[in-house]
Formats: C-alpha cells, sequence, structure tokens
C-alpha cells in the first residue's frame, strides 16, 4: 500500500469525522420540531434515495452475504443511533458519552479475538490515552458522575452495537463489494427494522424520543430542509460511505480510533459558533486525545 493512498484512507476517516461531530447540533435543532425517531427515520431514508442516485446498479450478493447486510443496517444505522437517542434521554451526556467513546476499545477486542487481527504493542498504550482524554472533555474535570442505570445500561448496549458494527463491516469489506452499494444495502436494512417502530409511534405530534407527525409542511421550509439535507446526504450517505472506505485502506480498528476526534472538534466547533471556551481540562483532555490517536496509529 502506498503512502499516499494510505493518507487518502486517513483523509476519509477524519471527513467523516468531522461531519459526524457536526451532527449534534443539527439533531438537536431539529427535535424543537421532530422527534428523535422521525429524524433517524428520514435521515436513513434520504441517504437511501441519493446512494442510489450515486450507485443505481445492484451487485450481485453470495449466498449467506444478506446476513451480513442486515446485521450492518441493524447495529450502525438502527440500533446505534436510536440506543444513543434513547441513552441520552434517561441519562446524562457526560455518562453516555464516556460509555460509548468505549466503542473502539469494544472495535479492538473483537477485532483481536474475533478476526484475529495483529495489532502492535503501541497501539494499546495509545488508546487508554485518548480513553482518559475523553473523561476529561466530556466531564470538563468535573468528577462527580452519577449512574443512570436505564440509560447507562442503554449507553452500553450502543457502544456494542458499533462494536459489531465495525467487525462485520470489516467481513463485508474482505468480500469485494462497491461501497456505495454496501452502505445502501445496510440501509435498506436499517429503514426496514426501524418501520414497525415507525408506524406504531403515537401520532400526536410528540416530540422527543417517538412520534410521528403528518405535518409534512416541515419539510417544505428551509430552516428544517437544510439540516435533514445534511443529516442525510452528508452525515450519512457520503460519510458511512467515506468510513467504510478508510476502513477498508487503513484498517477497522485504527479507523475506530478516530470517533475519539469527535468530541474535540464539537468542542472546537462549540467555541468557534457558539462562543463556548473551552475549560482548562477540556484543553488537556483534548491534547491527550490527539496524543494517543497518533500512537495508536504508529
Amino acid at each position: 500500500m502506498t503512502f499516499k493512498f494510505k493518507l487518502f484512507g486517513y483523509f476519509l476517516a477524519g471527513v467523516a469525522v468531522v461531519v459526524w461531530a457536526a451532527t449534534f447540533v443539527a439533531t438537536k435543532y431539529l427535535l424543537a420540531d421532530f422527534s428523535a425517531l422521525e429524524i433517524q427515520y428520514f435521515r436513513f431514508l434520504l441517504a437511501y434515495v441519493v446512494l442510489w442516485g450515486i450507485y443505481p446498479r445492484v451487485d450481485k450478493i453470495a449466498k449467506g452475504d444478506e446476513w451480513l447486510f442486515f446485521f450492518l443496517g441493524m447495529t450502525g444505522a438502527a440500533f446505534y443511533q436510536m440506543l444513543e437517542n434513547c441513552a441520552l434521554y434517561y441519562s446524562t451526556a457526560s455518562n453516555v458519552s464516556i460509555i460509548v467513546a468505549a466503542a473502539p476499545v469494544m472495535t479492538a477486542i473483537l477485532g483481536r479475538f474475533w478476526l484475529k487481527m495483529k495489532l502492535r504493542p503501541s497501539f494499546w498504550p495509545g488508546l487508554v490515552l485518548a480513553l482518559i482524554g475523553i473523561v476529561l472533555v466530556s466531564t470538563r474535570g468535573n468528577f462527580n458522575l452519577h449512574l443512570h442505570p436505564l440509560g447507562d445500561f442503554l449507553a452500553c448496549l450502543c457502544m456494542l452495537s458499533w462494536g459489531f458494527y465495525s467487525i462485520v463491516m470489516d467481513k463485508l469489506n474482505a468480500k469485494g463489494y462497491n461501497q456505495f452499494f454496501q452502505i445502501r444495502r445496510s440501509f435498506f436494512w436499517a429503514l426496514v427494522m426501524l418501520l414497525p417502530l415507525f408506524l406504531l409511534s403515537p401520532v400526536d405530534g410528540l416530540h422527543g424520543l417517538f412520534g410521528l407527525s403528518f405535518d409534512f409542511s416541515r419539510f417544505l421550509q428551509l430552516k428544517f430542509l437544510l439540516p435533514l439535507t445534511f443529516l442525510g446526504v452528508l452525515a450519512s450517505a457520503i460519510s458511512f460511505t467515506a468510513w467504510n472506505k478508510a476502513s477498508q485502506i487503513i484498517g477497522t480498528v485504527k479507523c475506530a480510533v478516530g470517533i475519539y476526534l469527535c468530541p474535540v472538534i464539537t468542542m472546537l466547533l462549540a467555541w468557534a459558533m457558539l462562543g463556548e471556551t473551552p475549560c482548562l481540562m477540556s484543553v488537556l483532555g483534548t491534547i491527550m486525545i490527539l496524543v494517543g490517536v497518533f500512537i495508536t496509529s504508529l
């Protein structure tokens, strides 16, 4: 593998991380007029349509591989997003962010024992250092955390879901399917799995986690259309595909560690756009994350 090609892989992972870090702002804005389930469903529905436009072909699926596409959609698109939303509803943002941050650790463990991946000795110290940095950024130095059993348990399931998503993605990458087709097929199964929950939601315009409103005029309003388009096109169709390709180039486990950069970018965006000045602990945590991610990539 040439240096330029490997650098391209890091670039794709970086694009995905930057976009995903900005999804919090878009989602938080939309929650004033949409339920979390509505946002999730329409986001992946739009992505599914866009991916058909980008790659209007159907690859031949080998016998038994449909289950891999099913699990890819279930773990990465359906379960991960919904579990995270539910966890944030029942627990604190600090608890959830710290627990979910362990996803790269779970990916590394699964990759080591399930896929027999070989990791350099420097990988684990870098991973631990980055994880400590995540704790500092998430808590801003305030370690007065309280357990919220249901929410924290859902956050653990969310963390496990992303770990399994990464491993299933690695298995599919080895089979040579087109990246756009691979993500599109996984989104199809995610939409199928979310449809019953979507249809059973209360039709009363309830906002929060669940709820369904037939006020379709919302989609014609530019203030809602722009963030929904961002979530569907950039954060889902493009970023999931870019992350998939990056994992294929630089390795699933190393790519997974890049998720640690999300809170750093979110913090910088909040500083630049909202005027939220980072505290000393957040700055220290950011340095630890950057150094830890660098060490894992050696």
